[in-house]
């Protein structure tokens, strides 16, 4: 049975993913997570997810520490607290077993397989299709194979719309539904994914998360013809909000100065 890892940071009660490959982080809007510090510097570090997962220090005025001590390059493993800046983000870890991820679609389609019961060792598979399939994703994602990556997220994609539409709510997945969308524009360079994010977040009525605002930064960069309509009603909407908080209204701040890359 193969198994891989899934990593992820939390941070303030955040999840923010690690996939594989370069996630950078620091105060840049280049930057792939975003952390607002004045001890952070504009790059601050990196984190590389290979076999296992590394953090380096990429030249920052401040330094990187893992438990407490200043490093410039590390192995984390799960539990590792990360210190950057005054902030303080855990390193976090999941088995992901590959076998069984078209078992565990169906199941999540249809509940418990005949002759299990909830609460069964197998009746714990049932969860996420994102989250189980997110190996597979990224790996098609990382090799470049866009109609792969495509076929896998699209129909997951949409039920999170969907979902949206009828709750009018997240759900602890909706974030990575998002990321994914933006990993699919930047590979594929279709506006339709950029248009996505627009339209599930203002079914929401909500500002898109820092780490996602920062993705789409980049990649609008190489997106053309993402609709102009969608994009402003999302912004209008989000400015007409009142009793923002101050993150939000960053938030907001930030993703209004998307519209000179929306073309």
């Amino acid at each position: 049975m193969a198994i891989v890892w899934r990593y992820w940071l939390d941070h303030k009660g955040r999840r923010y993913e690690l996939p594989r490959g370069t996630t950078l982080l620091g105060r840049s809007e280049h930057c792939q997570i975003l952390i607002e510090d004045a001890l952070v510097s504009r790059q601050h570090a990196r984190i590389v997810v290979g076999e296992g997962v590394r953090v380096e220090d990429v030249g920052s005025s401040n330094g990187v520490s893992v438990n407490g001590v200043r490093v410039q390059g590390a192995e984390l493993v799960d539990g590792d607290t990360l210190g950057i800046g005054n902030q303080r983000l855990v390193v976090r870890r999941e088995e992901v077993r590959l076998r069984r991820r078209a078992q565990t679609m169906t199941e999540t389609m249809h509940g418990t397989p005949a002759g299990e019961t909830p609460g069964s060792a197998s009746s714990t598979l049932r969860r996420e299709p994102l989250e189980l399939l997110s190996p597979v994703i990224d790996k098609a994602l990382a090799l470049g194979h866009g109609a792969e990556a495509v076929r896998l997220l699209e129909p997951h994609l949409q039920r999170h719309l969907e979902a949206a539409r009828a709750t009018g709510r997240a759900t602890p997945h909706t974030e990575r539904a998002v990321t994914y969308a933006v990993r699919l524009a930047e590979i594929t360079r279709l506006p339709r994914w950029v248009d996505y994010c627009f339209e599930l977040y203002a079914v929401l009525g909500v500002p898109l998360p820092a780490a996602t605002i920062e993705l789409l930064y980049s990649a609008l960069r190489n997106v053309r013809g993402v609709s102009v309509a969608r994009f402003r009603g999302y912004v209008e909407l989000l400015e007409a909000k009142t009793g923002l908080k101050p993150r939000e209204r960053f938030l907001v701040q930030r993703i209004s100065g998307l519209a000179k890359l929306v073309q």
